[in-house]
């Protein structure tokens, strides 16, 4: 078993006397048992198996459905007359590439099993839905039932690189906090938060204090409960330890390169103020490091995670554009309407009463979003 992969991970079996070897690239793509010649596998575009063959051309033929229900006709006076042959008999892999139990008639998707006769899996998702998106809600669905479009590799989530647009809906007095996780292929993640470092109300009266990007790197079973609880302890300058708890996300997959296009951005705001907290006169650093600033009204928590998810998506800033002074809540609202063909929303945690009643977006939102998208087709028209 390659214990550094989240699936397509299992390189040897043993049943009884025979022992198999696997072969990767995107899925499996050979087999080879002791003192046989090697066989290979033929697979659709979802990874499911149709074809095990040798060099010769002889071999097996498998066939599912759409949920992946093995097509094999059991019963002894059928055999046959079979022209696909049973799943998980002479090699483990089914549809998609899970590999198949005879026995119990399931498929193991790593997270947990998934019986194909029902389109479900037999427990629950550990990644939360949320009201806002119903179809989210339901925690033993596969794949929205929507498998021809969509892969459910582990049970839970694709692998892959992942970031979120993170809202904590009744941070900062009710008006929201912003904050940006950046997952790794394999389940680690970087978390990072912008906010001031000046008093209170100071902030209110719109006054500059030195910008600090708190960052905190988790572990993949950290990520996971964060996905699903929304809680986090950042560290504060002083050695101090900041408590928020995140509502709701949009997310997004990325590229190795946009991965890193990312982290390094976050990075730079975290040096920021490293090296803005060393400096004798700190307004003379300010003026030559604008970036370097918060200020509660043009340059705070929800505008640094819009300019860092910016370097992947240009129409994160755009959101931004010509809103004024608006709220983090404010923001998530108009991003999660305007992009919602290209970034996914999903629940952190659970939302109660209050946080669905300060998520309620504004009649001007609502406005400008729907103006943003008329603009946009306008555009896409011309081009």
């Amino acid at each position: 078993m390659d214990l550094t992969k989240s699936y397509n991970n299992l390189l040897g079996l043993k049943k009884g006397r025979v022992e198999s070897k696997f072969y990767y690239d995107s899925g499996v793509t050979a087999m080879e048992e002791a003192g046989k010649m090697v066989q290979y596998v033929l697979s659709d575009e979802l990874g499911s198996p149709l074809r095990i063959v040798y060099r010769n051309g002889h071999g097996d033929t498998y066939g599912y459905d759409e949920f992946g229900k093995d097509l094999f006709i059991s019963g002894s006076n059928q055999d046959v007359k079979n022209k696909y042959t049973r799943q998980g008999q002479r090699q483990p892999f089914g549809y998609t590439g899970y590999r198949y139990d005879d026995t119990g008639e399931t498929y193991f998707a790593q997270a947990r099993e998934y019986r194909p006769d029902i389109g479900r899996f037999t427990a629950e998702d550990v990644i939360k839905g949320s009201v806002i998106r119903p179809e989210t809600m339901n925690q033993y669905k596969y794949c929205f039932s929507n498998p021809i479009k969509y892969v459910d590799f582990n049970g839970k989530e694709e692998d892959e690189y992942h970031v979120y647009y993170l809202n904590n809906m009744d941070g900062a007095k009710v008006f929201g906090h912003s904050s940006i996780l950046v997952e790794n292929i394999d389940g680690t993640s970087e978390f990072y938060t912008y906010m001031g470092t000046g008093d209170t109300m100071s902030a209110l009266k719109g006054e500059d204090s030195l910008g600090y990007m708190g960052h905190e790197f988790l572990t993949k079973e950290e990520t996971e409960e964060f996905l699903k609880t929304g809680d986090i302890d950042v560290k504060m300058p002083g050695d101090w330890y900041n408590s928020d708890n995140y509502d709701r996300a949009l997310k997004r997959s990325i590229t190795a390169e946009e991965y890193d296009q990312i982290i390094a951005t976050a990075e730079y705001y975290v040096k920021l103020y490293t090296d803005g907290n060393v400096v004798e006169d700190i307004n003379t650093y300010l003026q030559n490091e604008p970036n370097a600033i918060y200020n509660l009204y043009s340059h705070n928590c929800d505008t640094v995670a819009g300019e860092i998810l910016g370097v992947v998506d240009p129409y994160f800033v755009t959101c931004q554009e010509g809103v004024g002074h608006t709220t983090p809540n404010d923001s998530f609202y108009v991003r999660m309407v305007f992009l919602e063909d290209t970034w996914d929303f999903i629940g952190v945690g659970e939302m109660g009463d209050f946080e669905l009643a300060i998520g309620t977006p504004r009649l001007t939102d609502i406005i400008h979003v729907h103006l943003m998208k008329l603009l946009k087709g306008q555009k896409n028209g011309k081009d």
